[in-house]
This record gives structure tokens, sequence and C-alpha cells, in this order.
């Protein structure tokens, strides 16, 4: 028991360390990228997992907005443009605008999902042609980490299952040692009675001695007394 509650409090702080709390910092950060924070920093890029490719995606949304902020300067700079096509560039901009703020808060719903532990949890409506490899790669990495606790979890059973049958065995051991003591306790009784037994035993032989001693004087003076009589009848 004492095994299963170290295993549990060591995963839930791995996960808690490792898991929960970057994504609550991803989730975190893509709520500021939202409000149009593109200069800040993003926890993660240099992690090699699954972990580290959400934060991959969050910095493919922030190059995005920066090159959108980097076309509306351009925009800025060609007021020379005709009216038609400074609307038709705002109309991309705005439909771009909406797919990455789509994408953004898609993705901030899901990574608040997998935060809270609901690792089921799966982006299903497609982004753009553009962005919905970001989405399949956090459907992709949201799998792998369900396939991971549930190892997890599959680890934890084993070891409940196994100190349930040393638990067993403990048991066990402990009802045949109260046996082998009950067993002892009678061989020492028997032990005492025999030990009894001998000494009476002993007394009886020392009195079958005596009796024999004395029947051996009386058979001594018995042969005396018949060899005098024999010697008294030949005179």
């Amino acid at each position: 028991l004492a095994g299963i509650v170290i295993a549990i409090a060591t995963s839930l702080a791995i996960a808690q360390r490792g898991i929960t709390a970057p994504m609550a910092r991803l989730r975190e950060r893509m709520a500021s990228l939202a409000a149009g924070d593109v200069r800040s920093n993003i926890d993660g890029l240099e992690r090699k997992d699954e972990i580290g490719q959400m934060a991959e995606a969050v910095a493919v949304f922030r190059d995005n907005a920066l090159e959108r902020a980097r076309l509306e300067q351009q925009a800025d700079e060609n007021r020379s443009l005709s009216e038609k096509e400074r609307v038709e560039r705002e109309e991309q901009r705005a439909r771009e605008a909406a797919e990455v703020k789509f994408a953004v808060e898609n993705l901030a719903e899901g990574l608040s999902n997998l935060a809270d532990g609901n690792v089921v949890y799966r982006i299903q409506q497609p982004f753009t042609a553009v962005l919905d490899a970001v989405r399949n790669d956090f459907n992709a990495s949201a799998s792998k980490l369900q396939g991971a606790l549930e190892q997890v979890a599959e680890n934890a059973r084993s070891i409940e299952a196994g100190s349930s049958e040393i638990r067993s065995a403990a048991d066990d051991l402990a009802k045949r040692t109260e046996q082998q003591a009950a067993s002892l306790e009678e061989t020492a009784a028997a032990l005492d009675q025999i030990t009894a037994n001998v000494s009476n035993s002993s007394k009886r032989a020392d009195e079958a001695r005596g009796v024999a001693a004395r029947a051996n004087t009386s058979a001594t003076e018995s042969s005396r007394v018949v060899a005098d009589a024999v010697d008294a009848m030949r005179r």
C-alpha cells in the first residue's frame, strides 16, 4: 500500500511539473497571443516531446501574427495603391485574422482541457489548409499523452496487484508461524510428560533392584538352610 501511494504521488508530481504546468503556461500564452502580445517568449520550445510540439504550434501562430503586422505596416507604406486593392487586402487580412483567431481559440480550449486532465479531448473542426497541420499535431500529441497516462495507470494497477500478493503471502506466513508455535507448545508438553514418565520408571527400577536384592538374600539364606537340612538327613 505504501508503494502504491508513493507511485501515485510520484506520478501526480511528474504530471504536474512536466505536463499540467507547461500546458497552463501555453494556454496563458495563447490567450495573450490572441490579445495581441506577439513579443513575449513562448515556454517549451526547447522540449523534444509533445509539449514542445504544442509550443512550436503556438510559435507558428506568433510568427503568423508578426507576419500579419509586417503586412499591415507594408500596407500602410503602400498608400498609393488603389482603393479597391486596399479594400481587398483589408478583407483578406480580416479573413486571415478571423481564421487565426478561430484556430487560436480552439487550441486554447484544447490546452485548457488537457491542463484540467481531459486527455481524450480532440479538436474536431478543421482549420484552414495552412493551419490544419497544427490541429493534427495537437490531436496526435494528445493521443500520445493519453497513451502515456494509460500506461502509468496500468503500471499502478500492476503494483497494486503485486502488493496484494505480498500481503496475502505475509498473512499466510503469519498463520503458519502461529500453527508452528502451537505445535512447539504441544511438543514441549509431551516432552515434559515423557520426562515425568522416565523419572517414575527410574524410581520403580530402584524399587525393583531393592526387591531383587532382598530376594537374593532370602534365596541365599534358604540355600544355606536347605544345605544344613540335607547334611542333617545324611547324618
